[in-house]
């Protein structure tokens, strides 16, 4: 019966733990935010993250369209600056928990009642995460559609036309060629 008193009361104890940790792994913040386009991050309150499930092109990104090069990187994140400026931002921060040092926490923002994650997806100023199952693919399947944003003149996302390699050595040329350097360099010392 004791067993049974303190397994109950030890059970107890722990889903108010783990609740009390549920509810310190996200925070509301509220304010004037701005954009780290260097950094690829948003600072809010102190507070700098990114946004959760999204990728904004890297600030200095280059596209290429039919009339020839354009800052693309620059562009997405002056428009999304100009946006910021319009109003307050309310983020819900999501902390991961078993998160690497260093690794910046996620959030989902608001605007007004406009959700930024996806009003950036949408207008074409962002790319969705890996895969077809990802939160915002219809968003950015309607930017793609409409040749919102980057999506004008057929941009194409880097993960489609870099090359994948597999996680083994001899997938990758650069390995390749840093071992052929390696043996000229015995060969040459022998």
């Amino acid at each position: 019966m004791r067993v049974g008193t303190f397994l109950k009361k030890f059970l107890q104890l722990l889903g108010i733990f783990l609740f009390l940790v549920a509810q310190s792994a996200a925070a509301e913040i509220t304010g004037k935010a701005e954009t780290m386009p260097e950094m690829g991050l948003i600072r809010l309150q102190e507070k700098v993250f990114s946004l959760q499930g999204i990728q904004i092109i890297p600030h200095d990104a280059v596209c290429q369209d039919n009339s020839g090069q354009w800052p693309c990187g620059k562009t997405a994140w002056q428009t999304f600056q100009y946006k910021l400026e319009s109003g307050p931002v309310q983020c819900t921060l999501i902390t991961n928990l078993p998160q690497s040092k260093g690794v910046p926490d996620e959030a989902e923002c608001l605007q007004k009642t406009k959700n930024l994650n996806i009003w950036l997806v949408s207008q074409g100023w962002a790319l969705t995460g890996k895969g077809s199952e990802s939160l915002f693919s219809s968003q950015e399947k309607l930017a793609r559609n409409n040749g919102n944003g980057l999506w004008r003149d057929g941009f194409i996302p880097p993960d489609d036309w870099r090359p994948k390699f597999e996680n083994e050595t001899k997938h990758c040329n650069v390995c390749s060629l840093r071992r052929k350097s390696f043996l000229k360099k015995s060969e040459y010392k022998k």
